[in-house]
Protein backbone atom coordinates (compact mmCIF):
# COMPACT_ATOMS: atom_id res chain seq x y z
CA UNK A 1 0.00 0.00 0.00
CA UNK A 2 2.72 2.38 0.87
CA UNK A 3 4.87 2.39 -2.25
CA UNK A 4 1.94 1.99 -4.83
CA UNK A 5 0.81 5.27 -2.73
CA UNK A 6 3.79 6.83 -2.72
CA UNK A 7 5.31 6.35 -5.74
CA UNK A 8 2.94 8.66 -7.94
CA UNK A 9 3.08 10.89 -4.85
CA UNK A 10 7.41 11.48 -5.75
CA UNK A 11 6.81 11.08 -9.33
CA UNK A 12 4.67 14.18 -9.40
CA UNK A 13 6.83 16.46 -6.51
CA UNK A 14 10.03 15.54 -9.06
CA UNK A 15 8.15 16.34 -12.11
CA UNK A 16 6.63 19.35 -10.50
CA UNK A 17 9.58 20.84 -9.59
CA UNK A 18 12.04 19.67 -12.62
CA UNK A 19 14.22 22.63 -12.99
CA UNK A 20 15.03 22.31 -9.56
CA UNK A 21 15.52 18.63 -9.63
CA UNK A 22 17.61 18.82 -12.72
CA UNK A 23 19.67 21.64 -10.90
CA UNK A 24 20.49 19.17 -7.36
CA UNK A 25 18.08 21.54 -6.00
CA UNK A 26 15.54 18.87 -4.44
CA UNK A 27 16.03 17.16 -1.17
CA UNK A 28 15.26 14.47 0.20
CA UNK A 29 14.23 16.36 3.34
CA UNK A 30 11.57 18.07 1.12
CA UNK A 31 10.45 15.36 -0.64
CA UNK A 32 9.38 13.79 2.63
CA UNK A 33 7.99 16.56 3.79
CA UNK A 34 5.95 16.49 1.08
CA UNK A 35 4.97 13.24 1.49
CA UNK A 36 4.25 13.44 4.88
CA UNK A 37 1.66 16.46 4.88
CA UNK A 38 0.54 14.45 1.42
CA UNK A 39 -0.21 10.82 2.70
CA UNK A 40 -1.05 11.98 6.61
CA UNK A 41 1.76 10.78 8.43
CA UNK A 42 4.28 11.72 10.55
CA UNK A 43 7.78 13.25 9.03
CA UNK A 44 9.34 10.62 11.50
CA UNK A 45 8.02 7.69 10.07
CA UNK A 46 9.14 8.40 6.82
CA UNK A 47 12.76 8.33 8.17
CA UNK A 48 12.31 3.98 8.59
CA UNK A 49 14.34 1.98 6.38
CA UNK A 50 12.02 0.68 4.70
CA UNK A 51 10.00 3.27 3.95
CA UNK A 52 12.81 5.70 3.41
CA UNK A 53 14.03 3.06 0.57
CA UNK A 54 11.26 3.06 -0.81
CA UNK A 55 11.05 6.96 -1.64
CA UNK A 56 14.66 6.55 -2.72
CA UNK A 57 14.34 4.23 -5.23
CA UNK A 58 12.16 5.79 -7.05
CA UNK A 59 14.36 8.89 -6.95
CA UNK A 60 17.00 7.04 -8.41
CA UNK A 61 15.12 4.98 -11.07
CA UNK A 62 13.85 9.20 -11.86
CA UNK A 63 17.68 10.30 -11.88
CA UNK A 64 18.88 6.82 -14.04
CA UNK A 65 16.53 7.36 -16.38
CA UNK A 66 16.56 10.90 -17.27
CA UNK A 67 20.68 11.45 -16.64
CA UNK A 68 19.89 13.84 -13.56
CA UNK A 69 17.06 15.68 -15.62
CA UNK A 70 19.37 16.58 -18.49
CA UNK A 71 17.28 15.33 -21.08
CA UNK A 72 14.56 17.92 -20.04
CA UNK A 73 11.27 16.93 -18.50
CA UNK A 74 9.37 16.28 -21.81
CA UNK A 75 11.72 13.23 -22.89
CA UNK A 76 12.42 12.09 -19.49
CA UNK A 77 8.51 11.36 -18.85
CA UNK A 78 8.00 9.79 -21.88
CA UNK A 79 11.09 7.67 -20.93
CA UNK A 80 9.02 6.62 -17.71
CA UNK A 81 5.63 6.46 -18.98
CA UNK A 82 4.82 9.52 -16.84
CA UNK A 83 1.82 11.77 -18.07
CA UNK A 84 3.38 14.95 -17.64
CA UNK A 85 0.19 16.56 -18.78
CA UNK A 86 -2.28 15.27 -16.95
CA UNK A 87 0.59 15.89 -13.55
CA UNK A 88 -0.10 19.51 -14.35
CA UNK A 89 -3.11 19.50 -14.86
CA UNK A 90 -4.38 17.91 -11.95
CA UNK A 91 -1.82 19.29 -9.62
CA UNK A 92 -3.36 21.38 -7.58
CA UNK A 93 -6.51 19.46 -6.94
CA UNK A 94 -5.39 16.45 -5.08
CA UNK A 95 -7.53 15.19 -2.54
CA UNK A 96 -6.15 15.68 1.22
CA UNK A 97 -6.07 11.97 3.02
CA UNK A 98 -7.84 11.15 6.21
CA UNK A 99 -6.15 7.66 7.29
CA UNK A 100 -2.28 7.02 7.42
CA UNK A 101 -0.89 5.13 4.62
CA UNK A 102 1.42 3.12 6.47
CA UNK A 103 -1.39 2.33 9.01
CA UNK A 104 -2.94 1.23 5.73
CA UNK A 105 -0.55 -1.10 4.71
CA UNK A 106 0.66 -2.29 8.56
CA UNK A 107 -3.28 -3.74 8.14
CA UNK A 108 -3.07 -4.92 4.88
CA UNK A 109 0.06 -6.82 4.89
CA UNK A 110 -1.40 -9.01 8.44
CA UNK A 111 -4.50 -10.26 6.29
Amino acid sequence: VFERTVVPLVMDYVFGRFDDFAASKLTFRDLKLHLAESINVPYEELKNDELSEVIEDVVDVIANKCDGGSIGAEKCAKALGYDLAKQRATRASAPATGASVVEEAVVDSSQ
